[in-house]
């Protein structure tokens, strides 16, 4: 009897106990027989279940970016935007459960790398802190993301900023001042984003970079929309740049953007020297102005030959 017990045992006790609990149903989906909670399929050992093939248990976290070469933004399957690692008891190996999901963690230290950026944390604000501004230890969890930058106004990047968002900013965006401490880092900043052409208002996006708008201020080339004077295109300030628009006979016209003072006014081309033409400009109604690129020098298109720096006023 005992026997025939033990038998029955192991015939129907075997397949049950080789059957497996879950199975892969692909990246960012709840696999089989997971849950919510749960959702990732994984092997015994704790690595992830791939191939739609089955597994032993359900993990809550697998460490599906780390470790690879690259600091770590993106997030971990099983984690979401507010915790994207997911971490352990001690540091995971590529595709290995986890036990939960944190905010970040203190990948390499500032002490070796001030430039680098810790796993979970976004480049502006790229240090692992926890909640009373401490580091945590390597390789540790922490719960806040900070910047802890300096305005060092070198060539290289500010201190505590990575190299693709370089510059340490205030909040608004502005320049802290040399060896300030700012609040975020960013791709760029007011003093790297002006052109030093008034006719436009630049701005820095912090993530995308330097961009400029038409402010209005230079009405001499709003109608150059037709045509080209070749490279560069019309600009409105610096004396190596040409506007264009159109001769007083309608034709259109391509002249240095130079100074308003010692022009010889016209009336029209029959009026100016040879190799220039009249023009009505930013500098007022009518005078002889060079063709941009031509050959005559632009001092004898003046009466005094005395250029006296660049305008947009004409004044």
């Amino acid at each position: 009897m005992r026997l025939s017990s033990i038998l029955f045992s192991l015939l129907f006790a075997g397949p049950a106990a080789a059957q497996t609990t879950c199975r892969d149903l692909g990246q960012w989906v709840i696999d089989q027989r997971c849950t919510e909670e749960k959702p990732i399929c994984v092997y015994r050992n704790g690595g992830q279940v791939v191939g739609g093939n089955r597994g032993h248990h359900c993990a809550l976290c697998i460490n599906s970016q780390q470790p690879n070469r690259f600091w770590q933004v993106d997030l971990d399957e099983g984690c979401d935007f507010d915790a994207r690692v997911c971490v352990g008891r001690r540091p995971l190996a590529a595709n290995v459960e986890g036990t939960a999901c944190a905010v970040c963690v203190n990948s390499i230290p500032t002490t070796i790398d001030a430039n680098d950026i810790d796993d979970g944390c976004p480049p502006e604000a790229p240090i692992c802190v926890n909640d009373d501004g401490s580091e945590p230890p390597l390789r540790k969890p922490g719960t806040k993301c900070i910047a802890d930058c300096v305005d060092t106004g070198y060539n290289e990047p500010d201190i505590g900023c990575p190299r693709n968002y370089p510059y340490c900013v205030l909040e608004d965006g502005s320049d802290p001042g040399f060896q300030s401490p700012g609040v975020k880092c960013s791709v760029c900043s007011p003093s790297v984003c002006d052109d030093g052409n008034p006719c436009t208002d630049d701005y820095c996006d912090p993530y995308f970079g330097c961009y400029s708008v038409d402010n209005g201020s230079c009405v001499c080339d709003a109608n150059a929309v037709d045509w080209q004077c070749g490279d560069p295109f019309p600009f409105c300030s610096g004396v190596e740049f040409c506007l264009c628009d159109v001769d007083t006979e309608g034709a259109p016209f391509c002249w240095p953007n130079v100074s308003c003072e010692g022009l010889v006014e016209c009336t029209s081309n029959a009026d100016c020297p040879e190799s220039t033409r009249c023009a009505s400009t930013c500098c007022g109604e009518g005078h002889c102005l060079p063709e941009c690129g031509g050959e005559i020098p632009f001092e004898e298109a003046r009466v005094d030959g005395q250029p006296s720096g660049p305008t947009t006023t004409g004044k």
